[in-house]
């Protein structure tokens, strides 16, 4: 049995209590919307009628430049009835705007989770139908590139990152003790740096010198001949 986003044993990644502290700090403090509209856009929410509290405040705040509990009963009632004006009286008031920012990255987080099952789920019943492995692939990345909103200027930045930490390793062993620390291969964009750089930790493992050769001797051990 095909399941994905809508596969009812499981429930899609959510958290309702971020998603109300947010929609009541606004509520108490509408300047908070400038901090919030950087992460978050009214689809982002799971429980659908926070989207819809969400896309009120946005509305107002882009035509009237702010919004209060009035306007926005105003504007629920009008566009969703009682529905919204229960919504607005059920949500707890006077949490503190301290956090507000963490909130906004668990509910984008959960946000992006939900889309990749569902980029994931889509796919993963193409491969049952037969379709091109590597139409997935590449369906897949464009998906996801577009979904965090990665285009080629990203890319060539991160590759160029990437090189930059990678020729710093190359000239110093502390280097890559430290880097080691904090980056893994899989973190890596490039498959090529990051069997260059699974090379330069083996080598730093077993005691030798890293260096140009070291490590091109390493990668025709392990048949990487094209990374060389």
């Amino acid at each position: 049995m095909k399941k994905g986003i809508n596969d009812l044993t499981r429930l899609p990644p959510n958290n309702i209590e971020a998603e109300e502290a947010i929609i009541s700090i606004l509520l108490d403090f509408p300047v908070a919307f400038d901090v919030t509209k950087k992460y978050l856009k009214p689809s982002m929410f799971y429980k659908e009628i926070y989207g819809k509290i969400y896309l009120a405040m946005e509305t107002l705040n882009d035509k009237e430049g702010t919004f209060d509990y009035v306007t926005l009963s105003a504007y629920m009632q009008k566009h969703y009835l009682d529905d919204g004006i229960l919504a607005l009286q059920l949500i707890k008031r006077g949490i503190p705007s301290t956090y507000i920012e963490r909130h906004c990255m668990i509910v984008l987080e959960l946000y992006l989770k939900r889309q990749c099952i569902i980029i994931f789920s889509k796919y993963t019943n193409k491969i049952y139908d037969n379709i091109d492995i590597a139409d997935v692939y590449d369906n897949v990345k464009r998906e996801l590139d577009s979904l965090f909103n990665i285009n080629e200027e990203d890319i060539n930045r991160i590759v160029q990152y990437e090189k930059c930490i990678l020729y710093a390793c190359l000239k110093d062993d502390t280097t890559l003790a430290t880097v080691h620390c904090r980056l893994t291969p899989d973190m890596l964009y490039k498959s090529v740096h990051k069997d260059i750089y699974v090379a330069m930790i083996a080598l730093h493992d077993m005691g030798y010198n890293i260096s140009i050769e070291s490590v091109s001797n390493m990668l025709i051990k392990n048949l990487s001949l094209i990374h060389i």
